[in-house]
């Protein structure tokens, strides 16, 4: 009996942060994931938007604490759900 072999498509996820160190660290650790593709980097909000048009990610992953464009103003430019990091210290208001 032979058995069925379910393909999934992997995940395009989109990594942004003013910090390369956090960027490389967050590569590290979804690189070794199978169910995720990085498919790009930027280390501002101007930047992700720029980039998340060319690339489309189905998943971007990003700082909300940044210079130029934030991640709170690109959320609502996008108009897609995204995944938040808050700093351990600070609280989010919503």
């Amino acid at each position: 009996m032979k058995k069925k072999v379910f393909f999934m498509k992997k995940i395009r996820l989109m990594l942004v942060d003013d910090h390369t160190l956090m960027r490389d660290g967050l590569k590290t650790i979804f690189e070794i994931e199978d169910d995720f593709e990085i498919v790009g980097f930027a280390s501002n909000g101007r930047e992700a938007y720029e980039e998340a048009l060319k690339l489309k990610p189905d998943i971007i992953l990003m700082d909300i604490r940044m210079e130029e464009m934030n991640g709170v103003i690109l959320m609502y430019h996008r108009g897609k759900i995204l995944l938040i990091f808050v700093p351990a210290k600070q609280t989010l208001w919503v």
